[in-house]
């Protein structure tokens, strides 16, 4: 068991529960969006130079309406830089992590989709991911401190709504969930890191293992959306990481390409991971699953969990 950073005895606003993963919606690869599928031509276009059967069992998921602009200012009135700073000591001493040691992993997945394969041996060194998605509240004191944009807040955002405190935030784009991770000192992981963190060396399918997501999620919620974060203590990894798979999508701070060293990135998306509430495919959950978003768009389907270098 690797050890954890763990939070101060005392409670402190915004804290949560032990939860678990819901379901996430899927995109195809080279698709331009901004925060809802348009088409598959990018992919069509890459299998006819290299044909390769992509599975029956995961097919495109259509992504829920992106919300509307996001509000120009965090704040009326300017927050003194030592005050911002200690807010945000607080709120990450609220969000422990867990550690990770440096390895040399397989990523991808060669029965998986086209963008999960070739399986290639990546390597990085130790490294801390957040036990939990950041949560509506939480994101809320970095804006109030003044180092944050507010969320999106459309029908489909849990920014504004009640009874969504504790709801993981989405609607954020990634330079603002680089910019909450970086108010706590910390920064959004890569995607090999993440996959490494949800499958572990053993590579599991799942977070959890290799059996059914049924249960162990917050998915196929179309029309109701996200839940508590640590809803589903059944879906968390054996190290402890609570909702690594449904729930929300994650942003990394890797460039969304092919794995295949022959096709050309254009580096116009970030790769977002872990599936989320829209879908109801169990393929959408596992932790190998690749997800492509322009690094401006604020899908409801996207969160934030924060990592931090030794």
């Amino acid at each position: 068991q690797p050890p954890v950073i763990t939070a101060p005895a005392t409670s402190v606003p915004g804290a949560v529960p032990a939860r678990a993963p819901e379901s996430r919606s899927r995109m195809w690869p080279l698709v331009v969006v901004l925060g809802v599928a348009v088409g598959g031509g990018g992919a069509w276009l890459w299998t006819t130079r290299h044909p390769v059967e992509a599975p029956a069992t995961r097919a495109p998921t259509p992504l829920p309406p992106p919300p509307p602009s996001v509000p120009p200012s965090a704040s009326a009135t300017p927050v003194p830089e030592d005050v911002a700073r200690a807010v945000g000591l607080d709120v990450a001493k609220e969000s422990p992590m867990v550690s990770f040691a440096g390895a040399v992993f397989p990523l991808g997945y060669d029965a998986g989709a086209i963008d999960e394969k070739p399986v290639h041996d990546v390597s990085f060194p130790t490294f801390f991911l957040q036990i939990d998605e950041v949560t509506v509240v939480q994101y809320t004191r970095c804006v109030t401190a003044g180092k944050c944009v507010p969320a999106g807040n459309d029908d489909f955002c849990n920014a504004g709504r009640s009874g969504r405190d504790l709801n993981p935030v989405n609607c954020v784009s990634q330079p603002q969930a680089a910019a909450y991770c970086a108010w706590l000192g910390r920064r959004l992981p890569t995607e090999d890191e993440w996959e490494y963190a949800a499958s572990g060396k053993a590579r599991r399918l799942y977070a959890w293992g290799n059996t059914s997501p049924t249960g162990r999620v917050c998915w196929g919620r179309p029309t109701a959306g996200t839940c508590d974060v640590g809803s589903f203590d059944a879906g968390a990894t054996p190290d402890g990481l609570h909702d690594i798979t449904g729930n929300v999508w994650e942003w990394t701070s890797s460039d969304y390409c092919m794995y295949d060293p022959g096709v050309a990135c254009a580096h116009d998306q970030k790769v977002a991971r872990g599936g989320g509430w829209f879908s109801s495919d169990p393929n959408v959950v596992r932790t190998q699953v690749r997800q492509g978003y322009p690094p401006a768009s604020r899908s409801a389907n996207v969160g934030i969990r924060c990592a931090k270098s030794l």
